[in-house]
């Protein structure tokens, strides 16, 4: 078996011959004729026991010659992908390789494969590529701000008999309406209410200081005019607040005894040190991970590449999926319904299908173009990181025979390649510090992950 005159054409689908020699031809016939040999009679034989020779002469020479290919050239054609380094870009049956029988050549036979394949990307730089690396030091005030949250967690809440003052905390039930109609995510029972930490639109907290255990009363605020959700932006509205309880916070002390108590150290110096360097080492991967980003970003704006619709879409299913699923998350971490949590940040389906068509297309031109330099360079998938890669799919309903017939080599050593190209464009790239870098326009750009705590949906930590 040997592939011969490979084109490359401009629909990205490269177009190839496939021959089977004769003696693989000869082989695959002959199975065919063993196994259905007693179908046919023969004059002076018993059934099933003419030679093949003497039914071919017979009933003609191509009497297995079409059943022998059908049966046995997907086989070759899988071997010839393997083993000449060809990876398919099989995104759906539609979008599949089409094969035509050319005719039986020297014993043998041919047939012109057309296959899909990863178009090539033009790319006028990757190596030497450059970006800021931020230097993220850590000063006291940061670790001061880690130890809060242990204080916060260590801090007891105890029931008072008195008016509500600035850091005590309310347990409340609340229902909002804005012109007399309650709407959606303005409602909430048991509610938990820090005073004084800003986590509800500007005026509802400042009007609760002075409340008393069970006390009622309506609270009056206006919607910010750039609220996430649109249609509460610049809206008045009006809650009915009970008051439940007031708690105040029990703070303990920042000594050598907290520390025993909330960490394995015997000295409160002990633990800061230990928070230093645990946000160190988090910065540093911080760090790496906005320099590569910012290294990846400029590759994709130096490549030049017709994105395939069918790897696009491909893509995007799973993006969407993944984004969904984190938006669930999301809106779980804040004790919010998801579609409420969609709607106060402004999210769609439009707007989310439109996201996961970004990073789709994001996705699939930094693939191409890693894909591309590692043609470019040489990279190989060797036998023992494909084994690797296979290995790590296994599961106990999924044994490793089962992974290879569903995976084929066309799947994982693309893999394996972009994986190669990565680590050689980052181990090229230059490390600048911010004064000394002058930014690069980008093309395109990884879109970034659903915003976190931090940043997202600043206003929308209110339940209302």
């Amino acid at each position: 078996m040997k592939v011969m005159n490979q084109e490359r054409q401009d629909n990205g689908r490269l177009r190839f011959v496939l021959h089977v020699d004769a003696d693989e031809f000869d082989r695959d016939r002959e199975k065919v004729y063993r196994k259905n040999r007693g179908k046919y009679v023969m004059p002076g034989f018993r059934r099933g026991k003419a030679s093949r020779r003497m039914l071919e002469q017979h009933y003609g020479r191509g009497l297995f010659e079409e059943q022998a290919i059908n049966e046995n050239f997907n086989e070759y054609f899988v071997r010839a992908l393997d083993e000449y380094g060809i990876d398919e870009l099989a995104t759906s049956k539609e979008d599949g390789p089409t094969f035509t029988l050319k005719g039986v050549v020297d014993g043998g036979y041919d047939v012109e494969c057309v296959v899909p394949v990863r178009p090539e990307a033009a790319i006028t730089q990757y190596k030497g590529l450059e970006a800021p690396r931020y230097a993220l030091e850590v000063t006291e005030a940061d670790v001061d701000r880690i130890m809060q949250t242990y204080v916060e967690r260590a801090t007891r809440l105890n029931s008072v008999e008195r008016e509500a003052v600035e850091g005590d905390v309310l347990n409340l039930d609340y229902v909002g309406t804005v012109d007399g109609e309650p709407f959606e995510g303005g409602s909430d029972n048991g509610a938990s209410l820090l005073l004084g930490s800003h986590t509800f639109i500007p005026g509802f907290e400042e009007q609760l200081v002075g409340v008393k255990p069970d006390q009622e009363l309506d609270v009056n605020v206006t919607f910010p005019e750039n609220y996430v959700a649109k249609d509460l932006a610049g809206k008045a509205a009006v809650f009915h607040v009970k008051v439940h309880s007031v708690q105040e916070r029990e703070i303990p002390e920042l000594d050598d005894e907290f520390a025993k108590d909330v960490s394995e150290f015997e000295t409160l110096a002990d633990f800061r040190a230990d928070l230093a360097k645990q946000e160190t080492e988090r910065r540093e991967q911080q760090a790496t991970r906005e320099f590569e980003t910012l290294i990846l970003n400029q590759l994709m704006g130096n490549t030049t590449v017709e994105l395939p619709e069918s790897m696009v879409q491909f893509e995007q299913q799973y993006v969407i999926s993944d984004l969904k699923q984190q938006l669930q998350y999301e809106a779980l971490y804040r004790g919010m319904k998801p579609e409420e949590f969609l709607r106060k940040n402004g999210l769609s389906e439009e707007r989310i299908t439109q996201m996961g068509r970004s990073q789709a297309e994001a996705n699939v031109r930094l693939s191409l173009a890693l894909y591309t330099i590692a043609q470019l360079e040489g990279l190989k998938a060797e036998p023992e990181e494909i084994e690797a890669e296979y290995a790590k799919m296994v599961r106990e309903d999924r044994p490793l025979e089962k992974v290879k017939e569903e995976y084929p080599l066309s799947f994982i050593r693309p893999e394996i390649l972009e994986r190669k190209a990565r680590e050689l464009v980052l181990a090229n790239a230059v490390a600048k510090t911010p004064d000394d870098y002058k930014a690069t326009e980008v093309v395109g750009e990884l879109p970034e992950e659903v915003p976190a705590e931090d940043n997202a949906a600043e206003e929308a930590e209110t339940e209302a």
